[in-house]
């Protein structure tokens, strides 16, 4: 057994009290909390971390998390087609090169997703996946550091969100040409949620001192 459980933790650090004692995210926009900026600006001055390091923590973690569950750690590399394009998979990573991604679409009357890019069935379909919304992917910004650890199925590179703004401000931009895909099979959520192994995958990069420019992402 792998002593993982102490990466399944909320860093207190991403939220504030307000003043009937209820936690929210930071903002980037809030003129008095400058905490996520803060935090964007001193992990642009961290060395960045190669992605197959990067890569490889994930890998390892996860075949920890399955190690715990009691499954065997997985050796895999194989090619997926997405776009019509050949793309490598290691271990349990999707190294996806120039796809194309097309943001999914909520029905708020039905209170449902009701579109979504066809890539993720494909993803679905060759992990095994239980919900097509099962992914942790990590952009890199222009200057080769993680931008974003996120989650479900709705990979893009905007700059009107937290991420594409950080990123942007302190990091020249969205590295478009690739992203990394982890599927979280069923032998990884045997015992957690999608939610927790996103927090324990950014806390585990932390403690290999890889610099995150959204670095309180992975706690939301």
């Amino acid at each position: 057994m792998y002593d993982i459980q102490r990466y399944f933790y909320k860093d207190e650090e991403a939220f504030y009290e307000n003043v009937n004692g209820e936690l929210g995210r930071r903002s980037i926009h809030n003129k008095r909390d400058k905490t996520r900026v803060n935090k964007a600006k001193e992990q642009s001055q961290q060395e960045p971390v190669p992605v197959s390091k990067v890569l490889a923590y994930i890998n390892e973690l996860l075949n920890f998390i399955k190690q715990n569950n009691g499954t065997s750690k997985v050796s895999r590399v194989e090619a997926i087609e997405l776009d019509s394009r050949h793309h490598l998979i290691l271990d349990n990573a999707i190294i996806a090169v120039d796809c194309k991604w097309t943001e999914p679409v909520y029905d708020k009357k039905l209170r449902k997703y009701i579109r979504w890019d066809s890539k993720y069935d494909v993803i679905k379909e060759v992990f095994h996946l239980t919900d097509a919304r099962n992914l942790v992917w990590i952009k890199f910004t222009a200057n080769g550091r993680v931008g974003v650890v996120a989650k479900s199925f709705d990979i893009n590179f905007d700059y009107d969100t937290t991420s594409g703004e950080l990123a942007r401000d302190w990091d020249n931009g969205w590295d478009t040409s690739f992203v990394l895909i982890f599927p979280l099979t069923p032998d990884i959520l045997r015992q957690y949620s999608k939610e927790d192994v996103e927090t324990a995958i950014g806390n585990y990069l932390i403690e290999k001192k890889v610099p995150i420019i959204d670095y309180y992402s992975h706690n939301y």
